[in-house]
């Protein structure tokens, strides 16, 4: 029997499990009376790691107080400690979690009579529950401060309500007592006053009107500007991920008022590595398929796997100040999934998906709400359609510079609402088998957005490790440890230079595929070679022929006549596809040069 989350809780960071229930009888001659002693030993653990081994006789207050002498007794003097103790102060405990009130009795009788109301319940409950509940305007819902980080009431409002309740009664029985010993008409009156308010305060209308009531008192607050989004807190702090401060659990009280409702559900602990996640990266970014040479597939992985690190350390980043989209992809059993899964699992909420189609180009106004809804979020995860779903689909060029570029957009917008600005947080990250296609040529802006990740590894047969997921997971603070410390260097040094090799895929998104591929195959640099643009069109015209690429073409009038005195006209590329070829060959850096009116560029043809 685990007891991690124990009755009653236990300070922040502490969790213990019940090893053992031992029974003794309370000595041998009692042993047939049948008069036993229970007793319960406990393994104690902070944060994970076991720190001692209690022996108690119940599981709820004994168990308390056994931790509380762990505490005073190991843990060395400071902030820290005095944190912790703090736990069992009656005062410090949440009000979902008291059973009395630490509010003062009101002074005076007439104080008391004007206090029996609904106005007066709401000031009892603000006492009570004030720096620990607050009422979210934009969402309507009430939200708990819980150790280090805001998150929905829930269950805890109707506990908070019930406190109040109580409360009223144990005021009943102090007054009662002072009416005894003064034995007045008038406090015998305000006790018959009070009781009946004790017992309308219970009805369910009143709970119900009370409730309105504190939902318009000085403890509202609009999170959705009030909440500070650099931070992301954890089970043992929070970082500031704009400064790359690590704030430790017992200073967390400092940022309360700045609302922090990013959790992460990990321990962050400074230099920590995950063994099997490097192992992981290893294997992923081994290119065992392109026929590269021992010593160049190392040399590849170590720079694809530090860059690919650096990357989800920034995606723990506010905002998108890079302005980056980056693309997974590969093809085939290759890692890519397990990668994703386990960064969902660290990232949490924080990572919301949408698909590619709400990205494709068009011209109606259409809802996009995966997109709506991960606008706030830290990472935007954008999966790949089938071949079926996307019917040939480009992604529009222009919506991703609004989500890369954009600080407020009004792009976008949920199913059944209105557009609307939203602040863009998030980072898009799209998984593909293959590098997007674009509803247009891109310009050097948009490409300088364009990150590319391959994925070259090809599993196959006993390389699947079926349990690969689980072993991951296992060591999750680890690797959110060694993403909470990519995301500090980030803060420090800013990203890694994209390697070469992942570059390269860049020309061929500026290119274009097709003329990627013919240039490639059919162009080579040369310092003495000479090709006109006209000798380069036919060429390209006639190696998409052979296979099979449809191309934009166009009749082009020739000077003179035919024999039959017709104008002379040749085919040859439309405007467009010409522009595309001679700007690729731009890009794959063929310098182009002009002599007597002749434009011609510096290479030959294989």
């Amino acid at each position: 029997m685990a007891l991690n989350q124990p009755n009653p809780p236990l300070p922040a960071g502490y969790t213990a499990e019940l090893t053992e229930t031992i029974t003794e009888p309370l000595s041998p001659k009692e042993a047939k009376i049948g008069l036993d002693v229970q007793s319960y030993r406990f393994k104690l653990y902070k944060f994970g790691q076991l720190v001692d081994i209690l022996t108690t006789f119940d599981t709820g207050p004994d168990l308390r107080r056994a931790v509380r002498e762990h505490i005073i007794d190991t843990e060395p003097e400071g902030p820290e400690k005095e944190f912790l103790l703090r736990f069992f102060d009656p005062a410090s405990t949440p009000p979902w979690e008291r059973k009395t009130m630490i509010r003062g009795q009101l002074p005076t009788p007439d104080a008391l009579l004007n206090s029996l109301n609904d106005e007066g319940n709401a000031v009892r409950f603000e006492k009570e529950a004030g720096g620990n509940l607050v009422y979210d305007i934009a969402s309507g819902q009430w939200f708990a401060f819980i150790t280090n980080h805001w998150e929905p009431a829930r269950e805890k409002l109707g506990k908070v309500l019930r406190l109040v309740g109580k409360s009223l009664e144990q005021e009943l029985d102090y007054w009662k007592r002072r009416a005894a010993a003064e034995n007045t008409p008038e406090m015998r009156n305000l006790v018959v006053q009070l009781q009946n308010h004790v017992n309308l305060s219970k009805n369910h209308t009143k709970q119900v009107a009370l409730r309105k009531m504190i939902e318009g008192s000085s403890m509202q607050v609009n999170l959705s500007e009030a909440s500070d989004g650099r931070y992301i807190t954890c089970k043992n702090g929070a970082l500031d991920c704009r400064t790359g401060e690590f704030i430790p659990i017992w200073a967390c009280d400092s940022i309360r008022e700045k609302y922090p409702l990013i959790y992460l559900d990990a321990v962050y602990t400074p230099g920590l590595r995950s063994p099997a996640f490097i192992d992981h990266l290893k294997k992923v970014f081994d290119d065992n398929v392109s026929g590269l040479s021992e010593e160049e597939r190392t040399l590849q992985m170590m720079e694809l796997g530090r860059c690919f690190l650096r990357l989800l350390g920034y995606l723990l980043f506010p905002g998108n100040p890079e302005q980056v989209i980056i693309f997974l992809w590969g093809k085939g059993s290759n890692g890519k999934s397990t990668t994703i899964d386990v960064l969902r699992e660290i990232f949490g909420s924080e990572m919301s998906e949408a698909s590619v189609r709400e990205l494709y180009a068009g011209s109606e106004d259409r809802p996009a709400s995966g997109v709506a809804r991960s606008l706030s979020k830290r990472v935007m995860l954008i999966s790949e359609a089938s071949d079926e779903e996307s019917r040939g689909g480009r992604i529009s060029a222009d919506t991703v510079k609004a989500l890369t570029g954009d600080a407020v957009t009004s792009r976008f917008r949920d199913m059944y609402e209105k557009s609307r600005p939203q602040r863009v947080v998030c980072t898009p990250v799209g998984v593909t088998n293959e590098l997007p296609r674009f509803d247009k040529t891109l310009d050097y802006a948009l490409l300088r957005r364009i990150f590319t990740i391959p994925f070259p590894h090809l599993f196959a047969g006993d390389e699947r490790a079926r349990d690969i997921r689980e072993c991951l997971l296992a060591e999750r603070d680890a690797v959110f440890s060694m993403v909470a410390d990519e995301l500090i260097a980030y803060t420090k040094e800013g990203l890694l230079p994209q390697p070469a090799f992942c570059a390269s895929t860049q020309n061929e998104l500026l290119a274009g595929f097709e003329v990627s591929a013919f240039i490639e195959e059919c162009v080579e640099k040369s310092e003495t070679g000479r090709v006109s643009r006209l000798e380069l069109e036919e060429a390209y015209i006639s190696w998409c022929a052979r296979h099979d690429i449809p191309v934009g073409l166009a009749k082009i009038q020739m000077p003179g006549y035919d024999e039959y005195s017709q104008v002379n006209f040749r085919q040859g590329l439309s405007e467009k596809e010409k522009r595309g070829l001679f700007k690729g060959m731009r890009v794959y850096g063929f310098e182009e040069q002009r002599t007597n009116s002749q434009r011609y560029f510096k290479c030959r043809l294989k």
